[in-house]
Order: structure tokens, then sequence, then C-alpha cells
């Protein structure tokens, strides 16, 4: 009986994580983010947005959400789709060269986005 070889695939290994990537984020950095968080949404209320406007404050959203405390009712589960819909509005006025505004009702979901990153980062 012939012996067969077993090949194994070896799978590419990951760089490790840095020291850095490890630990929370300078409070410096912390700051630099918000500040640029609350610039964008100060920008897009104004009139003044763009598509990297947009992003910036789509990535505020989607970051939250992943950093919220599983604690947290569904409630605030209805303030993340408020402020997805209104990007969405937004980008969809964009296209039809009605300009970047964010809708005024929709400030408080951004608030609560807002703070939901900035209270979990430090």
């Amino acid at each position: 009986m012939a012996r067969t070889s077993r090949r194994t695939v070896s799978k590419p290994t990951r760089k490790p994580l840095t020291k850095d990537m490890l630990l929370p984020l300078p409070a410096a950095r912390v700051r630099a983010l918000s500040l640029e968080n609350h610039l964008a949404l100060a920008a897009i209320r104004s009139g003044h947005g763009s598509l990297a406007v947009a992003m910036t404050l789509q990535r505020v959203v989607y970051l939250a959400w992943f950093m919220r405390d599983a604690a947290d009712d569904l409630r605030d589960l209805d303030a993340f789709r408020q402020a997805d819909a209104a990007l969405e509005q937004t980008s969809r006025r964009a296209e039809q060269h009605r300009g970047w505004t964010l809708p005024k009702r929709i400030t408080a979901c951004w608030k609560r986005s807002s703070h939901y990153m900035t209270s979990n980062w430090r």
C-alpha cells in the first residue's frame, strides 16, 4: 500500500499588531478626530458640505454604532437609523444639485452619535 504524503498549506501570516494599535488612542488624537467630526457637521449644516464631509459624517455614524455599549436600549437604534437616513437624503439632494445640507431635525441624532464616539475613545 502506497503512502500518501500530506501536504499542508500554510496560511499567510498576519503581521502582528503594534503596541500603538492595541492601546487606546492618545488624547491629542481623540481631540483632533472630535474636532474633525464637529467641523464636518458644522460645514454640512451651514450648506458648505461636500462628498468628503458626508463621508466623514458617515464614518461617525458607523463608528458610533460599533462602539456603543451593548446595554444600550433599542431606542438608540432609531437615532442611528435617522442619522443614516439623513445622510442618504443629503446625498440625494446633492446629486440633484440642490446643495449639501443636513435636515435640522436630525441634529439630536448627530449629537448622540458624536457623544458615543468621544466618550468611548477616552
